[in-house]
């Protein structure tokens, strides 16, 4: 049978699109005006490099990674912990090379990773990766004049250290401590720049909470000893009342006019920070970095104005969708998966078929044992294909056919934060109070605060969901008012994780037998209708 799914979510957080405008008076570009963040949703730890041979392009990594198939990293499914992976990638431009250097973080050791290609508008050039031992997390790469290549990075948790690599061996020298940062917990997130006649050390202080900061320290040697500005903290929202909160991981880069720019994390979640779906996104702000002395960074708005900004391009090389377009796949025979489609882990082998022979025009499923939040420890992998999140408001549906023949048998859409925090609802085949095995709608919430499920009978072939924050319900603004086959339930908090958001279908068998049925996902669609900036303004 095919069942309409329609989620609508209502979230408590923003996701803004790259909106910006600049003036031209006589002749004389004047400041433009822009929304945060640049990069909105799950795109954390943002690090960009200005490359003026390629157009005058600054190329930005977020956490993420640089290999187009897992035979590359097979380790990463290994992974157990849910914020454990690669994250904190940093990317550099040297000698006709992109470089990207990230950690992968497991349970045992932290290992860094270097990833080289002459090409980012071609994935499959990128290199194998050079691996070299961590002693921490978050690296940056730097070239000194001499030809040296340094590592900085968190050392040991407590200190900021520095190593000499070599980036095509993983031949590294022993960590040096080169500064402690102000005091704060958890330096990490380090970057050097050579500017005049210093080496600037800018890191993270605080953790990637509420105390997330921005510190900065300088030498006349790499290796220190840093001199602390006196000046310090050059970066935070901490104390404040704005609605961007947690910004830091921050990175500075240039434009073609030599103008300082900065990115960083943050999340628009409010004094409270207790709900932030989309996680920690990309924002962007203005630097002024006048010669021999400190940088000025402006602090985080959702409502930013700073040095003059090119129009929007969308005609540039590359494939995938831009970070705010819409979906309205219907899966045509002979073409691809999206790139912007995601996975948490790696997929089962053979899980996913694009428009297969049978049922043309559809996106085929195969069952996973593993459900969504899966076993404790568990590698087992999950048959489940999201895109981000990347409005405050928005429509996604999808149509699922999904015949269940055994019990506990599932398929549905989700909104999935980790294995641990997921709102789901599904077509599953149950007993009824009657001890016969009927096809029910579930709606079900998985989170570290509440587990809770509730089904209706599936007589009706259409289900609509709504979904908003306490904060909104309690407001006296209703959920969605369509036809409901579960009642809503009350999500208290929706988010404290690293990751954000992912929106799409999933279909397990619930830990039993017969993963060979599928289901038939078509007419993929998302719309992003909305976004939150702070102080009651939305942009559409």
């Amino acid at each position: 049978m095919k069942f309409p799914l329609r989620l609508l979510l209502i979230a408590s957080i923003v996701a803004l699109l790259i909106v910006a405008s600049s003036q031209v008076v006589d002749g004389h570009s004047k400041n433009s005006t822009y929304t945060n963040p640049i990069l909105p949703s799950w795109h954390s730890d943002p690090s960009c490099t200005f490359v003026k041979e390629w157009d005058n392009t600054a190329f930005c990594v977020t956490s993420t990674n640089a290999f187009e198939r897992p035979s590359r990293m097979p380790e990463l499914g290994s992974i157990v912990r849910q914020q454990h992976g690669l994250f904190a990638a940093m990317i550099q431009y040297h000698d006709n090379s992109f470089y990207v250097i990230v950690t992968l973080q497991s349970e045992n050791n932290a290992t860094g990773l270097i990833f080289t290609s002459p090409n980012l508008y071609d994935g499959t050039t990128w290199s194998m990766p050079t691996n070299f031992t961590m002693y921490g997390i978050d690296p940056d790469i730097f070239w000194e004049d001499d030809g040296k290549v340094y590592v900085s990075s968190n050392l040991y948790g407590t200190t900021i250290g520095l190593v000499v690599v070599d980036p095509v061996t993983g031949s590294q020298t022993t960590p040096t401590p080169i500064w402690n940062g102000t005091g704060g917990s958890s330096p990490e997130g380090p970057h050097i720049y050579k500017k005049d006649r210093y080496y600037y050390l800018m890191i993270a202080e605080g953790g990637t909470q509420l105390g997330h900061m921005e510190t900065i320290a300088r030498s006349t040697n790499i290796t220190g000893p840093y001199e602390e500005y006196e000046n310090n903290l050059i970066l935070t929202n901490t104390n404040t009342t704005e609605y961007f909160r947690t910004v830091g991981h921050a990175d500075l880069f240039q434009d073609e006019s030599d103008n300082w720019w900065g990115v960083a994390l943050a999340t628009r979640s409010g004094q409270e920070h207790m709900s932030y779906p989309m996680g920690r996104e990309t924002v962007l702000y203005p630097v002024t970095w006048k010669e021999g002395d400190w940088p000025t960074l402006q602090p985080v708005r959702g409502e930013m104005s700073g040095w003059p900004l090119p129009p929007i391009n969308k005609g540039i090389p590359g494939a995938g969708a831009f970070v705010d377009d819409p979906d309205d796949y219907d899966f045509v025979p002979g073409s691809l998966l999206p790139l912007h489609f995601m996975s948490w882990r790696y997929l089962p082998t053979n899980a996913v078929i694009v428009s297969p022979h049978d049922n043309p025009h559809t996106l085929q499923i195969n069952l996973s044992r593993a459900n969504l939040t899966g076993d404790a420890n568990s590698t087992d992998p999950t048959s489940f294909i999201g895109r981000r999140q990347t409005h405050t408001l928005f429509d996604f549906s999808v149509n699922v056919f999904f015949i269940p023949l055994l019990a506990e048998k599932e398929a549905g859409v989700t909104v999935f934060l980790t294995q641990y925090q997921h709102v789901d609802l599904g077509i599953v085949l149950l007993s009824s109070s009657s001890g016969t095995l009927t096809q029910f709608f579930r709606f079900r919430i998985t989170s570290v605060w509440n587990d809770s499920s509730r089904g209706s009978s599936g007589r009706e072939d259409e289900c609509d969901l709504g979904i908003a924050p306490a904060s909104i319900v309690s407001g006296g603004t209703g959920p969605y008012t369509g036809k409901y086959c579960t009642q809503i339930d009350v999500i208290e908090y929706l988010l404290i994780t690293f990751s954000g958001a992912l929106l799409g279908p999933y279909p397990t068998t619930n830990g039993g037998a017969g993963t060979t049925t599928a289901a038939y996902i078509s007419e993929w669609r998302y719309e992003g209708a909305a976004q939150y900036v702070g102080n009651g303004e939305y942009v559409y």
